[in-house]
């Protein structure tokens, strides 16, 4: 799918100074969008990547460099803010601001699992609470929020907070995609897998205090596999970004809910849809024989959510991707 006049849009991307976030703005400025792009920091980072070529055909006319806060309120109604005044309007949202905070659950004190929630998730709620009043009021809008494959693949030994904060975003979207829908605003949560990045740098990283010698076996196998794979993914970002255009543009009836994107995250998908159906069948019996002994055999009621879960899925089918 190529981008044309008519479908140029203009981004905020938080999070984008380096790594999957860059890729998308490169490749977003390469095919003539306007991007507004975030720093946490300051807008340094984001400058330097124009004036050494590292964003190519970077403007003051189609791109905005943001030092943004995410956890703040008014830090995010600046920057949105900002995006319209310079641009006009507001097209796309991308959350992809987040960290790793490493260590089991045993080790993990409230602090940092609060630290992990912090930015990965109430971070994006703020963005994506702030950002809908504009929307609404264009009655048109995206809001694409990064989630990971382990957003549906909790299997991990060591990244418990990272994981929960993922399938967190997940849920979000989920919900938030409904309740835009009358306004004419689409959402969908993306699944990278393995993409060429610096999330596994040590800055994007934090570890644990606590250390316990009983989950050592647990740690050298993440940190065998980390190091194995670091600098070594086979993803490209600008990759990512193609697809997120061709998303944002899709013309069918059904907004995908969720798009897994790299082979290794859809295979990671289809295991653990494999898992669901595989559990479902087991307890099938057990699960649904819990119905109070004088409302077995009659009918459920329309408002009943077996119901409404049954019209959403109908409704939001992914299964166009």
């Amino acid at each position: 799918m190529s981008s044309t006049e008519d479908n140029k849009k203009v981004w905020f991307i938080a999070g984008s100074s380096s790594g999957i976030g860059l890729g998308i703005v490169q490749r977003l400025v390469e095919l003539g969008h306007s991007v507004a792009s975030t720093s946490r920091l300051d807008t340094d980072a984001l400058l330097h990547n124009v004036k050494e070529g590292i964003i190519a055909n970077a403007t003051t006319a189609n791109y905005l460099p943001l030092k943004v806060d995410l956890t703040s309120d008014e830090s995010v109604k600046q920057a949105l803010t900002a995006t319209v005044e310079r641009f006009g309007r507001l097209d796309v949202v991308v959350n992809n601001a987040g960290f790793a905070m490493c260590g089991t659950i045993e080790e993990l004190s409230d602090a940092e699992l609060k630290e992990q929630f912090e930015i990965n998730v109430f971070a994006a709620a703020r963005v994506m609470r702030l950002s809908a009043p504009i929307l609404r009021q264009q009655k048109s809008g995206y809001v694409i929020n990064m989630s990971s494959l382990v957003g549906i693949w909790g299997h991990v030994a060591g990244i418990g907070a990272y994981c929960a904060s993922k399938f967190a975003i997940s849920g979000l979207t989920e919900s938030f995609q409904t309740e835009m829908e009358p306004f004419g605003i689409k959402a969908t949560a993306i699944h990278p897998g393995y993409f060429r990045s610096e999330m596994l740098d040590e800055k994007s990283m934090k570890l644990a205090k606590t250390s316990l010698d009983a989950y050592k076996a647990s740690h050298d196998h993440y940190n065998k596999h980390r190091d194995e794979v670091h600098h070594q993914q086979r993803g490209d970002p600008k990759k990512l970004g193609e697809v997120l255009v061709k998303i944002v543009n899709y013309k069918g009836d059904k907004t995908p809910t969720h798009v897994f994107i790299g082979p290794d995250s859809v295979h990671m998908a289809r295991t653990q849809v494999k898992r669901y159906l595989t559990e479902l069948d087991e307890w099938e019996p057990e699960s649904t024989n819990t119905d109070f002994d004088h409302l077995k055999g009659t009918d459920i009621p329309e408002n009943h959510p077996k119901v409404l879960i049954s019209s959403a899925a109908s409704e939001t089918d992914s299964s166009v991707f």
